[in-house]
C-alpha cells in the first residue's frame, strides 16, 4: 500500500476533505480507468471505512480519438447518474475527488467479495443463475432510467456481503462494444447493450471470456464475419445449457432482433425450473 496524500472528496451530499491508503495495484482496469481499494479515515460517509476509487486513465491515444476533454466528460457522465441511480444492484456512487497526479476519479462503495468472476471461482457451488439473474436486474433498473451501461465485463460486476451482483464501472468506453459499434462505429444504444450483456454473461456463467483465444486486433474481422463472442460446447452442465438460448439472443447480428431487457429478464424467469 502507498500513502495517498490529503485530497479533497466532494461527496454528493456533504465536501469531506480526507486522507487514506490507496492499493499499489488496482483491482480492476477498464477500458479508460483503473479501480483502486482505499481505505479511509474516521469520520466519512462510509460505513465500511473504505471505498473504491475509479482514477480515470486517459492516453494520449485515447484523447486524439475521442477529444481532449475525455476525462472530464467520463467524470460529469458518472456524477450525474451517480445523483439519480439507487439500486442494491447498482454500485452507490459517494463522490469525486483528484488524485495527487492530477488524474480525475469517483468514489464508490467497495465490496469485499470483489468481482463476480473471481467470487464465482471462489465459491464453485454459488448459484450462478441468481448473480446473472442480479445483474440483469441491475441493467433493467438503468435502462428504465435511460442509461446504457457503457463498460459491461465480469471485473464490473462486484458481490456484496450478501451474495448479491452489484453493477459498478458506469464507464464511457466499452470494450466489448457490440459489432455495430466496433465494426460499424455506430453510437452505443440499448441493442449494443444487450449484445454485452450477453457477453458478461457468458463469461460469469463458463468463466470463459469472449473470443477468448484470440488476438484483440482479429476481434473486429470476427465480429464481420458474424462470429459469435463463445461457443458451447456438447458437454455444458443444465444451468449452462438454461441460458444458452438467453445469451445467444443477446447476440443476434441484427440489433432489431435481439430482446429488450424486460423481455430478457422474462426469458429467464420462463427458464427457471420452479417458475
Amino acid at each position: 500500500m502507498t500513502i495517498l496524500r490529503e485530497i479533497s472528496i466532494d461527496f454528493i451530499e456533504a465536501e469531506v476533505t480526507l486522507t487514506g491508503t490507496l492499493s499499489t495495484i488496482p483491482i480492476a482496469c477498464q477500458s479508460f480507468s483503473d479501480v483502486y481499494i482505499c481505505k479511509f479515515n474516521p469520520g466519512i460517509p462510509m460505513a465500511s471505512g473504505q471505498g473504491a476509487v475509479k482514477r480515470y486513465r486517459i492516453t494520449d491515444i485515447n484523447k486524439r480519438l475521442f477529444g481532449e476533454d475525455l476525462a472530464e466528460r467520463q467524470l460529469t457522465h458518472d456524477i450525474f447518474f451517480a445523483a439519480k441511480l439507487k439500486h442494491p444492484n447498482v454500485a452507490e456512487t459517494f463522490g469525486h475527488a483528484f488524485c495527487p497526479d492530477g488524474s480525475p476519479a469517483i468514489v464508490m462503495g467497495w465490496h469485499e467479495q470483489g468481482p463476480a468472476a473471481e467470487y464465482l471461482a471462489r465459491y464453485p457451488t454459488t448459484s450462478k443463475t441468481k448473480i446473472l439473474l442480479d445483474v440483469i436486474k441491475g441493467r433493467e433498473y438503468l435502462h428504465v432510467n435511460g442509461v446504457v451501461h457503457g463498460d459491461i465485463r465480469g471485473d464490473s460486476i462486484l458481490v456484496d456481503d450478501d451474495g448479491n451482483a452489484v453493477l459498478a464501472g458506469l464507464g464511457q468506453a466499452e470494450l466489448l462494444g457490440a459489432p455495430e459499434v466496433i465494426v460499424n462505429n455506430m453510437r452505443r444504444t440499448f441493442p449494443s447493450d444487450i449484445w454485452a450483456l450477453g457477453c458478461t454473461l457468458f463469461e460469469l456463467l463458463t468463466g470463459r471470456k469472449p473470443y477468448s483465444g484470440y488476438r484483440a486486433v482479429r476481434v473486429p474481422v470476427l465480429m464481420a464475419q458474424g462470429i459469435m463472442p463463445g461457443r458451447f460446447g456438447g458437454d455444458e452442465t443444465d444451468e449452462v445449457e438454461q441460458w444458452r438460448p438467453i445469451i445467444e439472443a443477446c447476440w443476434m447480428s441484427d440489433p432489431a432482433q435481439r430482446p429488450d431487457i424486460r423481455i430478457l429478464k422474462q426469458m429467464v424467469m420462463d427458464s427457471l425450473p420452479e417458475h
